[in-house]
C-alpha cells in the first residue's frame, strides 16, 4: 500500500496514490505530480509516488506532526497536521490518537474546510464548453480565445447591471430628498436642491469609473484537450495577488447567482458527451434567432479540484487559505 515518508533533502513528503486520488495525474515516472501547498503558515511539498517504507497510511503521518517532540518545528509541523485534517475532511481541532475519532466530521463543514482551500494564483473552473465532435471523430470546443472573448461579455453584464442598480436606485433616493425638502419648505430650498442634485450626478460619474473595476481584465483562458480532443473544460486563470483574486471570485459569484456554481454543475453534468446534449435545456440554450449555445457553470478552483486541471498546471499551482487572503483585503 502507498504512503508517505518526509524527504530528507525539503520540508516534503512523499504522498501515496491511495491517499489522495484527488491529485492522481500525468507521467509514468516515479512521481506523477508535485504539489507544493502553502497553509496556515507553513510551506510544504507533497510529491505522489507509487509506495513509500516510512508512513504507512495518513493517521501515521498526522500522529506524527501533532505529536513532534522537536520545539524548532513543532509550530510548523502542526500546521501541517492542520492542513492534511483539511484536505482529508477530517477534524484539526481534535487530538488524533489510535480511536481515529478525529476521522469524523460532518460533510458540511468538511466541505466547508476544503471549499477554503483554493489553487493560487486564482483560477475559475468553467465546464461545458464543447461544441460538438469534428469529422475526425474528436470532440472540439471553444478555443482560448473564444473563451476569453465569452468572459468579457460577462464582465460587460455585471458591468451594466451594476450601473443600471445604481441609476434606479440613485433616482428614487433623490426623488425622495426632493420630495422631503419641498414638503418642509425649507428656507434655503434651491439651494439645498441644487447641492444634491450636483452631488448626485457627481456619485453616479464616480460609479461610471469604478465600472472599470468590474472587469477581468486579467483572466487568461486555457482549455483542456486529452486523448479524444477537448475535454469541455477551461480554467480561467487570474494573477496572483488581491486584485487577480476579487477579479476571480467576482465570476465564479456570477455563475453562482444564476445557479451555475459548482453544485448546480454537480447535479445536471452528463458523463460523456451525447448529441442529446443539445435537447438539455439545461446545458444548452435557443436565442431568439434559432442559434444554440452552450450554457457555462463555472466556480473557484479549489484543493478538491486538482485532478480536474492538466498537468502543468498542477505543478505550478499553490494551494493557499481563502480566508486569510480575505482578512488582508
Amino acid at each position: 500500500m502507498g504512503g508517505l515518508a518526509p524527504n530528507s533533502n525539503t520540508d516534503s513528503y512523499l504522498l501515496g496514490k491511495d491517499i489522495v486520488p484527488a491529485m492522481v495525474g500525468g507521467s509514468n515516472g516515479e512521481f506523477s505530480a508535485i504539489v507544493p501547498l502553502r497553509l496556515f503558515g507553513h510551506d510544504t511539498v507533497f510529491l505522489l509516488e507509487r509506495s513509500s517504507k516510512d508512513f504507512p497510511d495518513m493517521h501515521a503521518l498526522i500522529m506524527h506532526t501533532y505529536n513532534s517532540d522537536n520545539a524548532d518545528v513543532r509550530v510548523d509541523h502542526l500546521g501541517l497536521h492542520k492542513a492534511l485534517c483539511v484536505l482529508m475532511g477530517w477534524n484539526y481541532s481534535k487530538p488524533p490518537d489510535n480511536s481515529k475519532a478525529y476521522q469524523f466530521l460532518p460533510a458540511d463543514e468538511a466541505g466547508a474546510n476544503q471549499d477554503d482551500l483554493i489553487m493560487w494564483p486564482p483560477m475559475v473552473i468553467i465546464h461545458n464548453t464543447i461544441t460538438g465532435k469534428g469529422k475526425d471523430g474528436r470532440l472540439e470546443g471553444l478555443g482560448n480565445r473564444a473563451m476569453d472573448s465569452k468572459v468579457r461579455d460577462i464582465a460587460a453584464y455585471i458591468s451594466f447591471v451594476f450601473l443600471e442598480y445604481t441609476r434606479i436606485m440613485g433616482h428614487k433616493v433623490l426623488h425622495l430628498i426632493l420630495s422631503e425638502a419641498c414638503n418642509n419648505r425649507l428656507v434655503y430650498s434651491i439651494f439645498f436642491c441644487k447641492f444634491v442634485i450636483v452631488n448626485y450626478y457627481l456619485a453616479i460619474s464616480h460609479r461610471k469609473s469604478q465600472i472599470q473595476d468590474l472587469g477581468f481584465v486579467g483572466g487568461k483562458s486555457k482549455s483542456l484537450y486529452g486523448r479524444d480532443g477537448h475535454l469541455g473544460i477551461t480554467l480561467v486563470k487570474f494573477g496572483g495577488d488581491q486584485s487577480g483574486l476579487k477579479e476571480a471570485m467576482r465570476l465564479a459569484e456570477h455563475f453562482e447567482k444564476d445557479n451555475r456554481g459548482h453544485k448546480a454543475w454537480g447535479r445536471i453534468q452528463p458523463l460523456t458527451f451525447d448529441r442529446d446534449d443539445e435537447k438539455n435545456p439545461n446545458l444548452v440554450k435557443v436565442d431568439r434567432s434559432g442559434e444554440k449555445n452552450r450554457i457555462l457553470y463555472g466556480y473557484l478552483a479549489t484543493v478538491a479540484d486538482l485532478y480536474k486541471v492538466d498537468f502543468e498546471t498542477r505543478k505550478k499551482v499553490m494551494i493557499e487559505s481563502l480566508q486569510e487572503h480575505k482578512a488582508s483585503m
